[in-house]
Formats: C-alpha cells, sequence, structure tokens
C-alpha cells in the first residue's frame, strides 16, 4: 500500500468522525415496535434477511501510545495502541448506535 493511500484512509477516517461529532444528537436506536417493524421490514426486502433491526461492525483506529497505569487498556488484541469502534447501522445506511 502506498503512502497517499495510508494518508487518504487517515483523512477519510477523520471526515467520518468529524461527520458523525456533527450528528450525534440523531444516533438513537429505536424502541418503538412500529419504528422495528420498519427496519426490519428494510432488511428483509434488500437482502431477505428475516428479523433483522441492524447490521453491526467494528474497527480499529489506531492511537498513539500512551504510559501510564490504563495504556494496557488501549492495547488491542493485534499488539498496538487502538480505540475499539463499534457501530449499529439501520437498512438505509443510517447509524442507530455507537460505543464511545
Amino acid at each position: 500500500m502506498s503512502i497517499f493511500t495510508i494518508l487518504f484512509i487517515y483523512l477519510f477516517i477523520y471526515l467520518v468522525c468529524q461527520a458523525l461529532n456533527v450528528t450525534l444528537d440523531n444516533i438513537v436506536f429505536p424502541v418503538e415496535p412500529t419504528a422495528m417493524r420498519d427496519i426490519k421490514t428494510e432488511f428483509h426486502q434488500i437482502a431477505r434477511i428475516p428479523n433483522c433491526v441492524g447490521a453491526v461492525d467494528g474497527t480499529l483506529i489506531p492511537i498513539k501510545g500512551m504510559n501510564g497505569p490504563e495504556e494496557p487498556a488501549y492495547v488491542c488484541r493485534k499488539n498496538f495502541h487502538a480505540l475499539n469502534i463499534q457501530a449499529v447501522a439501520d437498512a438505509r445506511m443510517r447509524f442507530l448506535l455507537y460505543n464511545n
């Protein structure tokens, strides 16, 4: 992978994170039965997946190493410092839930 590709990936991640930070108040997992039924219907229509109310995915975001007593909490399973980010999206690719 070229250095330009890596820089583009980091820039893209940064821009996505900035966009999420602006709209975090809009990210709400639905609890109403009608909203859940609508999401299930949309997933079934596009992928024939029954009773699905969200698609879960996660990624490791590398961070600069740190020192101190909490440092081991930031070492990921691949043995580098990272934040483990996870999110749930609906069938229209809108975020419904994220971990922080």
